[in-house]
């Protein structure tokens, strides 16, 4: 199946957001982002854990997977009204229609890209475990089911072996080229990043 056509890229100082499968370094990475352009981090599934009283884990546990997600939309299009965010989003937020539309609409998006073997030993065997996380053949299956949302990002870079620096750097070399920062820099190597 081809992969779809990039989204053209929102304006400069809209909201960045890191997307890809759990264990890709969204979170780390997102922090370190938002130090070096100097914006804020939101961690999407902290915010969701805030607003339900409960860690992702307990609210799978005592609610399901149905209402972890309706809560995740719901805060999304919160988080989405600001820009000039980096938002780390969930392994899963990005994986419906509607959240690819919100999120490429309102910002530019950024698959962290990692080899599911990679993924499988960062995230399995973690206690607590993370609720899709249980089971090495579900969990390639569950990372085989996103692929055709993560692809709809508008750029992809690949975390696999890689310092958190390199990645950031190169999600900055990016965001330069597109004309994200505000900066009329458009040199630069293009790396993994679809045009």
């Amino acid at each position: 199946m081809p992969a779809p056509a990039s989204p053209s890229p929102p304006p400069a100082g809209a909201s960045v957001y890191l997307l890809g499968f759990m264990g890709a370094g969204k979170t780390t990475v997102g922090a370190a982002l938002a130090e070096r352009l100097g914006r804020p981090a939101v961690d999407l599934d902290a915010r969701v854990e805030a607003a339900a009283g409960l860690s992702v884990v307990e609210i799978f546990a005592r609610h399901g997977e149905a209402f972890f997600r309706q809560l995740e939309f719901q805060t999304l299009q919160e988080v989405s009204a600001r820009p000039g965010l980096v938002v780390c989003l969930g392994g899963g937020t990005y994986c419906r229609p509607e959240a690819v539309e919100l999120v490429n609409r309102t910002g530019f998006s950024v698959w962290l890209d990692c080899p599911v073997e990679e993924l499988a030993r960062r995230c399995l065997g973690l206690h607590p475990p993370r609720p899709l996380a249980r089971d090495a053949r579900e969990f390639a299956t569950l990372h085989g089911r996103r692929l055709e949302f993560y692809r709809q990002a508008h750029a992809r870079v690949s975390t696999a072996g890689r310092p958190v620096a390199a990645v950031v750097a190169e999600i900055i070399e990016i965001l330069r080229w597109k004309g994200m920062l505000g900066e009329s820099n458009g040199a630069g190597r293009q790396s993994e990043h679809r045009t």
